[in-house]
């Protein structure tokens, strides 16, 4: 899967990307009382069947992990088979790029997983951890420090927001891609209305990009 890069327009009107407008059900961020540099990972369901979001924070904040990002998109194939990770993208709140504090600018990075819907996020959660400890102590000299990660079940784990809850339109629609064009046709897809809100809720945006494509872009 490609990353989306492009930002909703109401991301100009935001002053302070990391506290955008807040939604009725705010962003996924529980308070970190472990050790002040212990990384802590969380795993999401979604409402798309074997659709896992997982990101890290450090210190209340986006944590480090543009190392693990590089190897996702220069080994997607390692990556996918090893890690259980398809894809890296920007988290979003409201649509809105979330970054990863008040004071850096930099994206705030979560993975997705296409798994099965015997998978549990608690499951996922846990393999990514240990593969990224792995990572860390096999790579030190791609840390200024030693990272040491655990995971954390996460306040969502029973809870199942739409795909585009956690990143763009635009990149929902990519993982929902990967996910299903391969074996199903986009008339059949759309004519299912619980499938594609499962990744796009009721944003009226994210819906209208999915049911504008053609069959041949549905299979791009």
């Amino acid at each position: 899967m490609t990353k989306g890069r492009k930002q909703s327009a109401d991301a100009a009107k935001v002053s302070n990307p990391y506290t955008p407008m807040r939604s009725a059900i705010g962003a996924p961020i529980t308070a970190n009382t472990d050790s002040a540099w212990m990384n802590i990972i969380k795993t999401s369901p979604t409402a798309a069947d074997g659709i896992f979001i997982t990101y890290v924070s450090c210190k209340n904040e986006g944590a480090y992990v543009a190392p693990m990002k590089k190897h996702v998109k220069d080994n997607p194939l390692v990556a996918a088979s090893e890690w259980n990770i398809q894809g890296v993208f920007d988290r979003v709140e409201n649509q809105i790029p979330l970054t990863v504090s008040p004071k850096r600018t930099y994206a705030w990075d979560c993975f997705a997983t296409v798994g099965s819907e015997a998978d549990t996020p608690d499951a996922i959660g846990a393999h990514i951890t240990r593969e990224f400890n792995k990572y860390a102590k096999e790579n030190p000299n791609e840390f200024k420090f030693p990272q040491k990660y655990r995971f954390r079940s996460g306040d969502n784990a029973s809870k199942r927001f739409p795909v585009n809850h956690f990143i763009s339109n635009e990149d929902a629609l990519a993982v929902m891609k990967t996910d299903l064009s391969e074996k199903n046709e986009h008339k059949d897809i759309a004519a299912c209305n619980a499938t594609v809100k499962a990744y796009f809720g009721e944003d009226e945006d994210g819906l209208s990009s999915f049911y504008a494509l053609s069959e041949d872009e549905w299979k791009e």
